[in-house]
């Protein structure tokens, strides 16, 4: 959803759902031989942004490009997985609930008054907690942080419709 502010601003918020996996890895394991199996994932990401369409309300040939910049909360809707249970509890990775930022570009595309089609691609960081048993001396990882900052691209498609 987005709403115009003021000339060239305007706030937008967003719900995305991406379904993947993950790896389930047991630090206990041989080098090499670590990997259990797959953990679903139902990644959900709630954001808030403030977008710049520096023509403002113009466009030209009816494409008006902007820049996005905002954040918000991402957490796994799969919960719990039973493969996990194959590992030990201070070894298990957990998603939980964490900030998201995003960084973007965009194309609105508006041949009517009132409908059109954008695209964007955002840049989206967010940080993951280490399990605590990662970081146990005697295990031959090193030194492991107590979390750590990854990123990915997310690209939408959508339909504009102007009311």
């Amino acid at each position: 959803y987005n709403i115009r502010l003021n000339g060239p601003i305007s706030l937008e918020g967003t719900a995305t759902y991406v379904p993947t996996t993950r790896p389930v890895i047991d630090p206990n394991r041989a080098e090499g031989n670590r990997k259990v199996g797959e953990a679903d994932v139902q990644l959900g990401l709630i954001q808030a942004a403030v977008q710049l369409t520096p023509v403002g309300d113009r466009t030209w040939h009816g494409l008006a490009p902007f820049l996005l910049i905002g954040g918000g909360v991402g957490f796994d809707l799969a919960g719990d997985q039973i493969i996990d249970n194959r590992i030990a509890a201070d070894d298990r990775f957990q998603f939980g609930t964490t900030f998201v930022g995003d960084l973007g570009a965009g194309l609105r595309w508006v041949p009517t008054r009132s409908w059109g089609l954008r695209t964007d691609a955002r840049f989206t960081l967010w940080q993951l907690d280490t399990p605590v048993g990662y970081r146990r001396a005697g295990r031959g990882l090193g030194t492991v942080e107590e979390n750590e900052w990854v990123s990915g691209l997310i690209l939408t498609v959508g339909v504009v419709f102007n009311f």
